[in-house]
């Protein structure tokens, strides 16, 4: 859910194959798995009791919206983690300190608020203090690691150490620390001297729920691209439609599932550091027919016209396309839309029994049924469609959309698989 900002560098090969070197697994592994927690789930230790499911879909797809909405023309800025994504626990240091991060296919560079915090979002869980890791180094400027991390606006402090600085879309912020430490992942992955923000002035509307962000972006900085070696370039996760049930994330060679009705769609690296792929159109199933929706707009100067965001919750289509879409989708459907809940736009009174049309994306590779995510229900008796008009050409295609997939990424193929699944029992 990041859209990078600022001035970003392409580091050349030997740069990040020589700082991979010092990013070394202390135990053998094929891979491992972390459980993933939906932030509104009874499962999640932080959770506020009192918000109802409904208040929390609302909160994440407004969130959602104000991301796409504050986006310019182009994609320049990450979008926080915030509501509607899904929490990883992690430890850094030693001894391990346990945090949680959202993890985010659209941010490079992992964070965490660390003490002392000049200024800091409310946090339910404690915060990471670097005096207390015998293992945490705040590197030099001339350092790789400083080099590592030097698209996110990075300055060389008077101490000779190098500073961080992301923004965000609604004007969120976190600056603070490049550092090194050792972090730990599941049970026993542990790796040493992995870059990651020591953020000690970070503002706006972040969760509580958690202490920043873990980034799975494709820049240099991301945890995927540090642990390259160890993992094979290879993560997938998995997202329950059911959020009293856990999610999962994989990395590692045993992170890439292929199966008779596996998808695999290309992704580009031009340009920037996400996950574009190119959706040619979106299907609507009805009664009697098929209707076929094509993708209009996007760049022509670019491979790929939609982000593949583990951390935006709705996906953002191009104006023209929605309404065409929208108009199928209400032809598909024999009953009357009742008025909207922003930021949706079709919504249906859920008391009365109709069938839901297949909706499906029809990407370059393969076509994805989006089975338990086209619509959701936003308050008693009320569903909408989680396909929504971009305000700009931030084209996203978001996690609801992903619900019982294993969505595979592979950085060595330059690939995005999705294979379905029951989430919550893989």
């Amino acid at each position: 859910m990041a859209y990078k900002s600022g001035s970003s560098i392409t580091l050349s090969m030997s740069l990040v194959s020589l700082f991979t070197l010092f990013v070394l697994s202390i135990e053998s592994t094929n891979g491992f798995t972390v459980d993933l927690i939906h932030p509104d789930s009874p499962l999640n230790p932080f959770r506020d009791p009192s918000k109802t499911r409904f208040e929390s879909i609302i909160e994440a797809s407004n969130h959602s919206h104000s991301r796409a909405a504050a986006g310019a023309s182009k994609f320049k800025t990450p979008t926080k983690a915030s509501q509607g994504g899904y929490v990883m626990k992690y430890s850094i240091g030693t001894p391990p300190f346990e945090t949680y991060g959202f993890i985010d296919t659209g941010s490079d560079l992992t964070w965490t608020q660390c003490k002392s915090c000049e200024v800091c979002f409310d946090q339910s869980l404690p915060m990471f203090d670097p005096t207390k890791s015998q293992t945490y180094v705040a590197p030099p400027c001339n350092s790789a690691a400083c080099k590592l991390t030097a698209g996110d606006s990075q300055t060389c402090t008077d101490r000779n150490t190098c500073e961080y600085k992301v923004s965000y879309n609604d004007y969120s912020a976190s600056t603070g620390d490049v550092a090194t430490d050792v972090v730990s992942f599941g049970d026993g992955a542990t790796f040493k001297d992995v870059v990651f923000g020591c953020g000690h002035e970070n503002s706006g509307d972040f969760s509580k729920d958690t202490s920043g962000i873990v980034g799975l972006g494709l820049g240099p900085s991301s945890i995927v691209q540090q642990l390259a070696q160890s993992i094979g370039g290879k993560f997938a996760y998995c997202f329950s439609s059911d959020p009293n049930g856990w999610s999962h994330i994989s990395f590692g060679p045993e992170a890439a599932v292929k199966e008779v009705y596996t998808v695999v769609t290309p992704f580009s690296r031009e340009g920037d550091d996400f996950y574009w792929v190119t959706l040619n159109s979106v299907s609507v199933y009805g009664e009697d027919a098929k209707k076929v929706v094509k993708f209009s707009g996007g760049s022509t100067q670019r491979k790929g016209n939609i982000i593949i965001d583990s951390g935006t919750t709705l996906t953002y289509l191009p104006g023209d396309m929605y309404k065409t879409l929208e108009s199928e989708v209400k032809d598909a459907i024999p009953l009357t839309p009742v008025d909207p809940m922003s930021p949706f736009k079709l919504c249906y009174n859920s008391a009365s029994t109709f069938k839901v049309p297949n909706i499906v994306a029809n990407f370059a590779g393969g076509d994805v049924f989006i089975k338990d995510g086209a619509f959701v229900k936003v308050t008693e008796g009320v569903v909408c469609l989680t396909l929504v008009p971009a305000e700009d050409d931030n084209y996203t295609y978001g996690n609801m959309g992903q619900l019982n997939y294993i969505v595979g990424y592979d950085l060595g193929a330059n690939t995005v698989s999705f294979t379905p699944s029951d989430c919550s029992k893989n």
